[in-house]
């Protein structure tokens, strides 16, 4: 009777063995999806906005995530302008006006076809963004709670499901993160007076409804209130950030094409106000998207040509929008990631690989129903029933 229990155990032992060998065969059996809780992140100082940027930027390169490029172009603020207007036009004074080059100037649209081809290029391969140096950035625009997240507006209502509203004026308050109103702070207008509901407003409340932070990166220091003069960034900064896809030779090239009529000789760029806005998920710490804003102050000389001979020397002067934009992908990073957790699965063993009693299963180890079998004639030995019943 002994014999026959060890008997019953040892095949229940080699049974459970087969089935748990079995199961690493099978594919990952389904696993219920785990609910995903929204915990309500902290903000961000402002003085530690580029800081915290540059971590997440770190942390989303070495990923490996796919970065999706698209770039788009913009001429603006067209002018034609004498030597002597355009130096006005560059310190916000009052212009002479030339009442040709006013004609010329409310007609350049002309010309902007030609700027487009010759400024428009292909968007820019990008594999990795760059850190932002805290040094460079003039400023954080509009930071604040308000601008930074997301929010969401809910009507209050009452035990019945209605809306409510207010029955009578009352001051206006902020509201937290968790649309709590902060009685410490009321709202107020401009000449900080009091601001009150109006009767019959509906009560609502504003909070964060997600943990996705917004930021925008400015590398022009803002001038003194009495400066009307044009403001340009450092160039050597801006071309530390910004791409640039345009071609010099190509344009003057391109522009040629109209030269009957206006000849292009030379032009200079100076960079205006240039931003940077980011996207973050601040759970997973991932840039969604990364927005390059380049404006760039373009100068051509130019010069009358046939029946615009009569204007001579002039300046024609543009503002020219560079945008890039930067997705993530991090789905495809995901997949590589698999991919090589798979290859070096199915690299640790495979249908020739013979398992013995000394051999070490690890983790890493993936069966096929040849191991099995296998390991079953190897590791198990023959139990014959009816012998040892007969004992």
């Amino acid at each position: 009777m002994k014999k026959i229990i060890a008997l019953s155990l040892s095949v229940l032992l080699v049974l459970s063995l087969v089935i748990s060998f079995a199961g690493c065969m099978d594919d990952t059996p389904d696993q219920e999806e785990p609910t995903t809780v929204f915990v309500r992140m902290d903000s961000v100082p402002e003085e530690n906005v580029v800081s915290y940027i540059n971590s997440v930027i770190e942390k989303s390169n070495a990923s490996g995530a796919k970065i999706n490029v698209s770039e788009g172009f913009s001429v603006n603020d067209t002018k034609a302008l004498t030597a002597e207007d355009y130096a006005a036009y560059l310190n916000g004074e009052e212009l002479a006006g030339n009442e040709a080059l006013d004609t010329l100037d409310d007609t350049l649209g002309f010309i902007k076809t030609y700027l487009m081809k010759g400024f428009s290029a292909p968007a820019p391969e990008i594999t990795a963004l760059a850190t932002i140096d805290n040094a460079d950035v003039a400023s954080v625009v509009n930071y604040n709670d308000k601008t930074s997240r997301n929010w969401t507006t809910e009507n209050v209502t009452n035990e019945e499901g209605e809306t409510e509203a207010y029955e009578e004026d009352v001051p206006k308050y902020e509201f937290d993160m968790d649309g709590n109103e902060i009685l410490e702070q009321p709202v107020t207008d401009e000449e900080g007076s009091q601001v009150y509901y109006e009767n019959g407003d509906i009560k609502s409340k504003t909070f964060v409804c997600d943990n996705k932070m917004r930021a925008t990166l400015s590398f022009l220091a803002q001038p003194a209130e009495e400066t009307t003069a044009m403001q340009f960034a450092d160039s050597a900064i801006i071309d530390k950030y910004f791409t640039n896809t345009v071609d010099k030779e190509y344009v003057l090239n391109e522009l040629a094409k109209v030269n009957t009529a206006v000849a292009i000789s030379d032009y200079t760029v100076e960079y205006r106000d240039c931003t940077v806005t980011f996207e973050i998920d601040m759970e997973t710490e991932q840039v969604l998207s990364a927005t390059y804003t380049k404006n760039a102050f373009v100068t051509f000389d130019a010069n009358g040509e046939g029946s615009f001979a009569d204007l001579g020397e002039f300046k024609i002067c543009f503002t020219f929008t560079d945008t890039v934009t930067c997705t993530f992908d991090y789905a495809v990073a995901e997949e590589v990631a698999d991919d090589e957790t798979t290859a070096d699965a199915d690299a640790a063993l495979t249908d020739g690989d013979v398992l013995t009693n000394g051999d070490a299963i690890t983790g890493g180890d993936v069966l096929t129903d040849g191991d099995v079998e296998e390991f079953i004639s190897e590791i198990v030995p023959e139990i014959d029933i009816e012998a040892t019943l007969a004992e």
